[in-house]
């Protein structure tokens, strides 16, 4: 008996120590950002406040957003919605404090990003449903994550060649 309730109680530990694991399947799983997905309604965000207009593109933001990722403070984070469809957060930290703490939080979450060259400060994330890409400025040293949905954005460029080969006519 006490060896079958060892063996759970390891089990058990297992489990719960493989969850906390950084994982890029969290990132496909999570499809968003905190309460939204990508591909979800422009009117799934609540509190919203228009940025910018352009076309079938719509940028917002929220006040009342939490500005704390981790240990890292936000400047802003604003989405983007393509045809009424979440395609893009954007988030900024300011400041080489908060730009690491950002990259370590998000690393922490999702494991290490792949950099783009072993001199940049740009680093992805890359899985069927999502893309991220994080990069340190080398002069501001304020970081930027802009997090795709893929689906959307494959659509966009779909949409965006199509009206340029019927421009090209």
């Amino acid at each position: 008996m006490k060896t079958i309730l060892l063996a759970a109680g390891l089990v058990g530990l297992a489990l719960s120590t493989h969850a906390q694991k950084p994982s890029l399947r969290a990132l496909d799983e999570k499809n968003g950002f905190r309460d939204v997905q990508f591909g979800s309604d422009s009117s799934a965000l609540t509190g919203r406040v228009l940025e910018t207009h352009k076309a079938n593109t719509y940028t917002y933001s929220r006040p009342a957003d939490n500005k704390q990722i981790g240990s890292a403070s936000v400047r802003f984070i604003s989405y983007t919605y393509y045809k009424g469809r979440l395609s893009t957060v954007a988030i900024m930290a300011k400041g080489a404090a908060n730009a690491r703490a950002l990259k370590d939080a998000l690393e922490a979450q999702y494991q290490y990003g792949i950099p783009e060259n072993q001199y940049s400060k740009h680093y992805y994330w890359q899985t069927k449903r999502v893309k991220m890409s994080y990069e340190i400025n080398p002069v501001t040293d304020d970081g930027v994550l802009y997090i795709f949905g893929r689906e959307v954005i494959e659509q966009q460029r779909k949409d965006e060649q199509a009206a340029a080969r019927k421009a090209d006519l």
